[in-house]
């Protein structure tokens, strides 16, 4: 009998391979300090899967091993997916979560930011940029930057 994973599973296998690499970097520190930053990275890489399932698609994935270690993750979603409505409803579902939830502030910043200077941002895809470091990056991009 055949197992059907699902496309959140076999993102989170991804992500699980990628955490492991990345706490082999951890060697060299102290156990206290490697597990306090694996943990953190884990952290991380458990949002991601949750992203994807609001509508994000992740668009790129690197990693930069180092004495700091840090993954880059660049995701776009339909703007129309991501009406302020749905924003605060997803922020009120993840409320407990503030990896998540700091995705989520990011996002409905950038929105009124943008309505401010007299964007609409109906059509518009949102592209993010997470930098897992210490600190942690959330970057968000209303249409399609040039340059990211």
């Amino acid at each position: 009998m055949e197992i059907q994973f699902t496309m959140k599973d076999k993102i989170q296998r991804t992500y699980t391979q990628i955490a492991e690499t990345i706490s082999e970097t951890f060697n060299n520190l102290k156990d206290s300090a490697k597990e306090k930053g694996q943990a953190f990275v884990d952290d991380w890489l458990n949002v991601l899967p949750e992203l994807e399932a609001m509508g994000f698609e992740t668009t790129s994935f690197g990693v930069s091993l180092a004495i700091s270690p840090a993954v880059e993750v660049e995701m776009k979603g339909a703007g129309a997916a991501f009406t302020d409505e749905r924003i605060e409803q997803l922020m009120e579902t993840y409320d407990s979560n503030k990896y998540v939830s700091l995705v989520l502030k990011s996002i409905s910043t950038a929105k009124k930011m943008h309505k401010k200077i007299g964007k609409s941002d109906r059509n518009v895809d949102i592209f993010l940029k997470i930098i897992i470091s210490v600190p942690p990056e959330v970057q968000v991009y209303l249409g399609k930057p040039e340059i990211m």
